[in-house]
């Protein structure tokens, strides 16, 4: 663990993690930087007592999943958030390779909305105005694009598979 002598930044980038180990819990009182890029954590994974200190929470290249889930325990157990970074996790946009740029702005509007002290998303400010449109969202449908949608990735279209060459 790469950590400063006060343990204000923990460092602990590239472990292979699926838990966070006991020295965070133990010093969690004092955390002000968790960085945790590059592991295998999924929202179960960060299950801790309160972070009241937590000012950067940086989750790159992980397994999360359930963002909405995420957020929610975030909103609860990090209260002094300012610096968050999810990118390269399966339930989250990539904010330059996503094909859906107006998806990652909702992402970034209903973070906003759940974290009101975040100023930095993604390395990027985040500006008190990107939040969602009430007007225009139903409450079922507030975290709906927050569901991890299936992506065909194979090479070539399955097309109709119960036509045969013959039929053609």
């Amino acid at each position: 663990m790469s950590s400063d002598l006060s343990c204000k930044l923990v460092d602990l980038s590239y472990k292979d993690l699926s838990f966070l180990p006991v020295s965070v819990s133990d010093n969690r009182h004092v955390i002000e930087h968790l960085i945790l890029d590059g592991n295998n954590l999924t929202e179960a994974g960060l299950n801790l007592a309160d972070l009241v200190k937590l000012q950067t929470l940086s989750l790159n290249r992980n397994q999360i999943k359930d963002v909405e889930g995420l957020l929610n325990w975030i909103s609860l157990r990090c209260p002094n958030l300012k610096h968050l970074s999810l990118i390269g996790n399966p339930g989250w946009p990539h904010p330059v390779t996503a094909n859906e740029p107006e998806l990652y702005e909702k992402y970034r509007a209903y973070t906003a909305k759940m974290l009101p002290k975040l100023r930095f998303l993604d390395s990027t400010p985040l500006r008190r105005d990107d939040t969602v449109d009430q007007s225009n969202m139903q409450s079922t449908d507030l975290c709906s694009f927050l569901k991890i949608k299936y992506v065909y990735t194979g090479a070539s279209s399955e097309g109709n598979r119960y036509i045969k060459d013959t039929h053609l």
